[in-house]
């Protein structure tokens, strides 16, 4: 898959011809916006939990951490570039 096609589709719902690159995109892309981290303000961004219950079913839900301690992580990530 082309960067460009990936970037057309990453929005699109999951679909059961995507790559598994496309789907762990499009999965990043939503976890991030769950998160307050969305590269545009989106007006009612759907909630983490939503995402979560959202993914596949072939997916393991339980293997997702608690909102909290991913954003802990993620913000902890982001401040070591501050360094």
């Amino acid at each position: 898959m082309e960067f460009a096609e990936m970037c057309a589709r990453h929005h699109e719902p999951f679909g059961h011809a995507d790559s598994p690159l496309l789907k762990v995109v499009k999965i990043s892309c939503r976890l991030a916006d769950a998160l307050g981290y969305a590269a545009v303000h989106c007006h009612s961004p759907a909630t983490y939990s939503d995402v979560v219950e959202s993914l596949p079913t072939h997916l393991n839900r339980g293997a997702f951490p608690m909102e909290a301690e991913l954003r802990m992580n993620v913000e902890r990530r982001l401040k070591s570039f501050e360094e």
